[in-house]
């Protein structure tokens, strides 16, 4: 797939956008990002996954030469760019006639350090510089505009995303099967052995990892459930959701578990919110981690790694739900929170 070209407006569903001098915009995205081919992904942890862990690999600098985003550490997603009138002088002749209109040095500029915008690498210094810059002479040498997408653009919307689809699936579930809702899978065995199930001995889990289907232990605990996902359901239908179960973790109140009552007493969820009252009488909530916050270990040996909430959720969303009306809570996002939640009922 081609990662430098022209802004794929149609696909996008926009209109025919073009910048103050009718040039149409040009667009670089990320490997790490890009839709064709994606890299498969059998565990959140692989290389090629996309989720809260991805970074973006493209650098940007601004005029001075600073960078702004740096794709050697975290760079930029994509990049949008207004390419500007055609620069020509001794040494710069862009051409844009119809034999030279697909060719992207035609509209990409070259900056005085020689970084050129129509060549750049992933996770590299060589990305791109945005104008103007001009000469000592006052010539305008780069009249390229330039934008980024970042990661934490993108992760606002696709954490966000990811919560109300498991919440969809598992309230269709709960819809199906008399208001109650599976087992959580086990932190240990998901986290350390790739397995998902909704069982583990000696007792079954409330609070974990979103379990793969067949419910087995659901179904044992209360034989009228059904040990699949409801029709339509994205997490069975879809790939792209190995890319992010690891990264999402499940607390279900005691009353709608299986062979619960179905009542929730003192016994369901409460989970505080900024702004707002706190939301009472919550059956389930859903909480996808965000990028690793220090002193957060997703790297540790094998015994610690993927297996300690606290290491995913911050604050009281890390705390197993054992005890009667736990809480869990929504902070600003910021330096020391990055949980996105979905929960029932919804406020």
């Amino acid at each position: 797939m081609t990662r430098l070209g022209r802004l794929p407006w149609r696909t996008l569903g926009l209109a025919d956008l073009r910048d103050g001098d009718g040039e149409r915009l040009w667009y670089a995205v990320s490997t790490n990002f890009k839709n064709n081919p994606r890299t498969p992904c059998a565990n959140h942890a692989d290389v090629g996954c996309l989720n809260s862990e991805t970074r973006g690999t493209i650098t940007l600098r601004s005029a001075s030469g600073t960078p702004i985003y740096d794709g050697t550490v975290n760079g930029a997603v994509a990049v949008i760019i207004a390419p500007g009138s055609a620069l020509r002088d001794a040494t710069i002749n862009q051409d844009r006639s119809a034999a030279g209109i697909n060719n992207p040095r035609n509209y990409l500029d070259i900056a005085p350090s020689g970084e050129d915008n129509f060549d750049f690498l992933d996770s590299a210094a060589n990305g791109f510089f945005t104008g103007p810059v001009v000469d000592a002479y006052g010539n305008v040498i780069v009249n390229d505009r330039i934008v980024a997408i970042t990661p934490q653009d993108m992760m606002v919307v696709l954490e966000r995303r990811v919560a109300q689809e498991v919440a969809s699936c598992l309230n269709q579930y709960a819809t199906a099967n008399g208001q109650k809702y599976p087992w959580a899978a086990d932190m240990l065995e998901s986290g350390l052995n790739n397995k998902y199930h909704d069982y583990e001995a000696p007792a079954a889990r409330r609070y974990g990892r979103v379990p793969d289907e067949p419910f087995t232990r659901t179904q044992t605990d209360d034989g009228s459930m059904i040990p699949a996902w409801a029709a339509g359901c994205t997490l069975a239908l879809g790939a792209w959701w190995t890319n992010w179960k690891g990264l999402v973790l499940y607390a279900l109140a005691e009353p709608f578990q299986p062979g619960g009552l179905i009542a929730c007493g003192v016994s369901c969820f409460t989970v505080n919110r900024p702004f707002a009252a706190p939301a009472p009488d919550v059956r389930f909530v859903v909480v996808v981690a965000g990028t690793a916050l220090p002193p957060q270990d997703r790297t540790a040996p094998p015994g610690t790694i993927d297996t300690n909430p606290a290491n995913f959720v911050e604050f009281e969303n890390a705390t197993s739900p054992t005890a009667p009306d736990p809480t869990f809570e929504i902070r600003t996002i910021g330096a020391d929170f990055n949980d996105r939640l979905a929960y029932f009922p919804v406020p």
